[in-house]
């Protein structure tokens, strides 16, 4: 018999796979809108700029489901909601432009951990290197290799 899963007051499921489909479809996500500003010119096609729209509104619900079981759960995690901010005006205000030709990051992510690793990069992969850097260094902190 299948075993009931567990409902938080958000609504949320406590169950570990759901959790993980929403991390999956956040990072999928991510990837998309990567993926998208990289193959495109100065100004992304319709098409493109229709995938970079839903990719971000995948992100934006996957990041709120998350962030409401985190809240619901006692955890601190997920504190972009402020930093996200500069996204949804690209998302919203800017396609077709592609944010990759316009956009300043650099200044934009003063985040402490996020600026040191942006400051390294070249300025063509800034946003790419950061990512993968960021990931490295959360899968270290995940799996015991790094404080």
């Amino acid at each position: 018999m299948p075993k009931k899963e567990t409902v938080l007051e958000c609504g949320c499921p406590t169950s570990l796979s759901q959790t993980l489909r929403w991390r999956a479809g956040l990072v999928g996500a991510m990837a998309t809108m990567e993926f998208v500003t990289l193959n495109g010119g100065r100004w992304l096609t319709h098409e493109a700029a229709q995938e970079f729209l839903c990719a971000y509104v995948v992100f934006r619900a996957t990041l709120n489901n998350l962030s409401a079981r985190a809240i619901s759960l006692g955890e601190v995690r997920y504190h972009l909601r402020p930093k996200l901010h500069q996204l949804s005006h690209l998302v919203f205000n800017q396609l077709p432009r592609n944010p990759r030709y316009f956009a300043n990051y650099a200044d934009e992510d003063a985040v402490s951990r996020s600026k040191r690793l942006a400051c390294v990069a070249h300025p063509v992969h800034t946003s790419r290197l950061t990512l993968q850097r960021y990931i490295i260094q959360i899968c270290l902190r995940h799996s015991g290799g790094l404080v």
